[in-house]
């Protein structure tokens, strides 16, 4: 009850733009549900706005080239974790939930095909002021267990690229193969985004 009570006043707050207050009521409900997409995403976009010039940024979309299924979802939600955790007060980051469900949303009335122009529209959507989009062009399983990833940071909404990581191999720790690979997903995510943040 109390982090309705206390979503609901950031909201008041947040429609007459006075950013400090709301976020001071959204910070007090996430503390409290920080599980909760809605209250986690209206805290962040409200820490951008209040504290000025903090970016706000939005993990959208891997393309997949490997043939694996879901590969994909899993590094956009461990890329988010982990730039949450080196945002250091310099960015903000949106909540996952949030950006899945405008995803899913409107993705396929936008374009037909995952791309620059898809990010960009859907930046402006979320309200962010970057995007962050990627590809993941292999994963082998063999003697070790590599992955190929590039990605990009976009600004929204002119779409000009702010960052670009190259494609990088990452290998996996000896002893990892396809019956557990995606339990390292965390040390992928932390390696990319500390390139996205260099």
């Amino acid at each position: 009850e109390l982090v309705g009570v206390y979503y609901r006043r950031g909201l008041s707050y947040e429609t007459v733009n006075r950013w400090p207050e709301a976020l001071r009521e959204y910070e007090k409900a996430y503390l409290l549900a920080p599980e909760d997409p809605e209250v986690a995403n209206r805290y962040q976009i409200a820490r951008s706005r209040a504290q000025s010039g903090l970016p706000l940024k939005a993990v959208l979309f891997f393309t997949n080239h490997t043939g694996t299924p879901g590969v994909e979802n899993l590094l956009t939600q461990e890329l988010q974790l982990q730039l949450r955790a080196q945002a250091r007060g310099v960015y903000a980051v949106l909540d996952q939930g949030k950006v899945s469900s405008i995803l899913r949303e409107q993705a396929a009335a936008l374009s037909s095909a995952y791309d620059e122009a898809l990010a960009v529209d859907l930046g402006r959507l979320l309200g962010v002021d970057e995007v962050i989009i990627g590809v993941i062009n292999s994963l082998e399983v063999s003697k070790r267990t590599r992955i190929n990833v590039a990605a990009k940071i976009l600004e929204a909404p002119s779409g000009r690229l702010v960052k670009e990581v190259k494609p990088f191999t990452y290998s996996f720790p000896a002893g990892i193969d396809q019956t557990n690979w995606w339990l390292e997903f965390p040390g992928l995510a932390a390696e990319l985004a500390k390139r996205l943040n260099q």
